[in-house]
């Protein structure tokens, strides 16, 4: 008898274990620990811990009712705020991995995300109903559309359920079994595709938490906190920015699109929201540096600047620091979406090029990941010599959905007994390691760039652009117009054909 309650003790501990390599186990662990705290503040609305998880309860409860269960993919589409989170963290109570849709996505594109990834239930708000009643036609895969905000339903004539609001708020609001494990997916998240398609790239839990425990480590976020939220949730960095501050008793702060592209806006909306980390991808925190270079800002609550996406031009850093020191901190990040947001850290702690040096590292690997730099034989190249980034560990991606092709092409089956897992994945990026064991990025050695941070395959383009009728041959190169940004060309071949058309036919598959 006593060995059998040792088991069943041991079985416990080990589950409790394995509890901790789930982020959203420990959202929930912090919700218990502070109730009463702000969660989420967005324009006039402040979102306590309870009412976060109370409300995702009843989302997971009630699509638990529907047939949801532990290994289904929910998308959810809607803009930032509250209910952005609200939903992804009910799909994931309930045992599902989130799929996020872009609501600015041509309809073309998110109808092949949706069919890629077989979603039949998709979370959304009333306030898109133009860009559902385009997407959601006879042969949809939709099933069920779920509003988590009031409303009345679409009028269609088409054989699809509509919950609303008021039938999953009925839902039972206690917390819910835990059926997950850390290797189970979390979220399932699309980027550009050489072939005109995007690639849905499938991310594990327990590879997010070692991402957001080191981002913890280093950043240290105290109760209280505030943190911007302003990406993309089809954008791999939106996950730190949304679910780090909740499992350490921050507040996250969403921002609108109309804010971040005006950076005299921007800048007031951080002192007036008193926020204290914020992300910024290189080429927009450019612009915000350069418009506000005549104005005295100060931004006396924040602390952290972090920056990720694209390469970090010295000359930018160079005038935030001229005219605001080092009193807060600049941490620049690399990594690509397939190894879950960032694999290496550089933290900046004085003006760069004092020491001569022309750029800004990368940094040196995070926690329990792992880099090697090989040349075209997978071989390990000495200090200084250019070669191709390769990363191993615990947060690589189990590849992409439903196209095996192209995961085998990227990720490799590993060579290094140095190096823990089976694969390595091949990043496309070409670094150098330096003497003290950080990486310099030199670009990309295919066709691949970054535009304000969003991954951009060339030949997804060119391929768009060659299914129209009047284009024979077509070539999109990126330009660098201004330090540290890029702008894109297509030269096309063909019968004539306006301009405006073409960029009509494109804006049907392709992000602006």
């Amino acid at each position: 008898m006593a060995s059998l309650v040792e088991k069943n003790q041991s079985l416990t501990e080990n589950y409790s274990g394995e509890e901790e390599q789930i982020p959203y186990r420990q959202i929930v662990k912090q919700c218990r620990a502070t109730p009463d705290a702000i969660a989420i503040m967005y324009k006039d609305e402040n979102i306590t811990y309870k009412e976060l998880d109370n409300i995702s309860n009843r989302i997971a409860n009630y699509l638990k009712s529907q047939g949801v269960k532990r290994g289904s993919l929910v998308g959810i589409m809607v803009l930032p705020g509250p209910m952005m989170l609200f939903g992804m963290i009910g799909i994931m109570k309930a045992g599902a991995a989130y799929v996020p849709v872009d609501p600015s996505y041509p309809t073309e594109r998110v109808q092949y995300i949706l069919n890629n990834s077989g979603i039949e239930i998709l979370l959304a708000e009333h306030g898109l109903k133009t860009s559902l009643e385009q997407l959601i036609k006879e042969d949809s895969v939709i099933k069920a559309l779920m509003y988590l905000d009031y409303g009345t339903p679409l009028d269609s004539i088409y054989n699809y359920k509509q919950i609303l609001k008021e039938q999953w708020m009925a839902a039972h609001d206690g917390e819910l079994e835990v059926i997950n494990s850390p290797d189970d997916l979390m979220t399932v998240l699309y980027t550009s595709g050489s072939t005109g398609n995007p690639k849905g790239v499938m991310l594990g839990h327990r590879g997010y938490m070692n991402r957001l425990k080191w981002h913890q480590d280093t950043f240290k976020l105290k109760p209280g906190e505030r943190v911007a939220q302003k990406t993309s949730c089809c954008f791999d960095i939106s996950v730190w920015e949304l679910f780090w501050p909740l499992m350490y008793g921050g507040i996250v702060c969403p921002v609108s699109k109309e804010i971040v592209k005006n950076p005299w806006s921007l800048g007031k909306w951080l002192i007036d929201t008193k926020i204290n980390i914020m992300h910024f991808v290189p080429s927009l925190f450019g612009e915000f540096v350069n418009a506000l270079e005549d104005d005295d800002y100060n931004f006396k609550d924040l602390r952290w600047l972090i920056f990720s996406g694209e390469a970090l031009p010295m000359a930018t850093i160079q005038k935030w620091i001229d005219k605001h020191g080092l009193s807060i901190g600049l941490a620049n990040l690399y990594g690509p979406t397939e190894a879950s947001i960032d694999v290496t850290c550089h933290i900046i702690d004085k003006r760069p090029g004092t020491n001569g040096e022309n750029s800004i590292p990368i940094g040196r690997p995070i926690d329990n990941v792992f880099i090697k730099n090989l040349d075209e034989n997978m071989k390990e190249l000495p200090d200084g010599e250019m070669g191709e980034l390769w990363i191993g560990g615990v947060q690589l991606s189990s590849g992409y959905m439903n196209n095996r092709q192209k995961t085998e092409e990227a990720f490799k089956p590993n060579p290094f007994k140095d190096v823990p897992g089976d694969y390595l994945y091949r990043t496309g990026d070409l670094t150098s390691r330096r003497p003290d064991g950080s990486y310099e990025y030199h670009g990309r050695k295919d066709n691949q760039v970054k535009i304000r941070g969003f991954r951009v395959e060339l030949g997804e383009i060119e391929a768009v652009l060659g299914t129209h009728p009047c284009v024979n041959e077509t070539a999109v190169i990126a330009v660098d117009y201004i330090q540290g940004q890029k702008q894109l060309f297509a030269w096309v071949s063909g019968n004539k054909v306006d301009d405006s058309e073409l960029k009509k036919c494109i804006s049907k598959k392709l992000p602006y």
